[in-house]
C-alpha cells in the first residue's frame, strides 16, 4: 500500500518540552498511520510566522525556513511512494507511528472553538484529533488542511466508524 493510494490530511502535534512535530496521517483498512515530515515549520504560512522575531535577519532566517519547507515536501513525496505496510515506514524516522485501529480505545475529532488560527499550532487548523490507546496514552493533532472539518469527519468515519465527533 503506497501513500499516495491511501487517504490523508495532515497536521501538527504540539509539544512544550520538545519540537512541534507535523505529520501526514494515512489511513489504511485496519491501521492509522503518523510519518511525521517535519517539525515547527512546514509551509510558507509557518515560515512566515516564525521569522518574524528574527527582525535584522528575517531574510537569511527565512532563506534557511524555505529550506525546511522544501525538505518537508520532499519527505512527503518519499512516503507517498513508499510502501506503508512494510518495517521500512517505521526505520525511517523514529517519530513515525504506526497505530492498528484494534489498539485505539478512543478517537475525537473537535473543531467547537478551534477552527481558525489557532495560536498552538500557529498555523489555520480544522480543529483537533485525539487519539487514546490502550496504555492510555494520548496524541493530540491539529489538522492544519484547508477544507471544511465535516470532510476530514467523513474521511475519519470512514475508517473509525466509532469517532466521536464535537462541534
Amino acid at each position: 500500500m503506497k501513500g499516495r493510494e491511501l487517504k490523508s490530511f495532515c497536521g501538527i502535534e504540539v509539544n512544550w518540552f520538545v519540537s512541534n512535530r507535523f505529520y501526514k496521517v494515512y489511513l489504511a483498512r485496519d491501521v492509522m498511520l503518523w510519518a511525521r515530515l517535519a517539525g515547527y515549520v512546514f509551509d510558507e504560512e509557518s515560515a512566515k510566522n516564525s521569522a518574524q522575531t528574527a527582525h535584522f535577519v528575517e531574510p537569511y532566517v527565512l532563506m534557511y525556513f524555505r529550506r525546511l519547507v522544501r525538505r518537508r515536501e520532499a519527505n512527503e513525496l518519499k512516503y507517498d511512494e513508499m510502501d506503508l505496510a512494510t518495517d521500512r515506514f517505521l526505520a525511517e524516522d523514529s517519530k513515525n507511528i504506526r497505530m492498528p485501529f484494534r489498539d485505539l480505545t478512543k478517537v475525537e475529532f473537535v473543531t467547537k472553538g478551534h477552527v481558525g488560527n489557532y495560536a498552538w499550532a500557529g498555523h489555520s487548523t480544522q480543529g483537533y484529533l485525539n487519539v487514546t490507546d490502550m496504555h492510555g496514552k494520548r496524541r493530540r493533532l491539529y489538522v492544519t488542511d484547508a477544507g471544511e472539518p465535516r470532510e476530514t469527519e467523513a474521511m475519519l468515519r470512514e475508517f473509525i466508524p466509532s469517532l466521536e465527533y464535537r462541534e
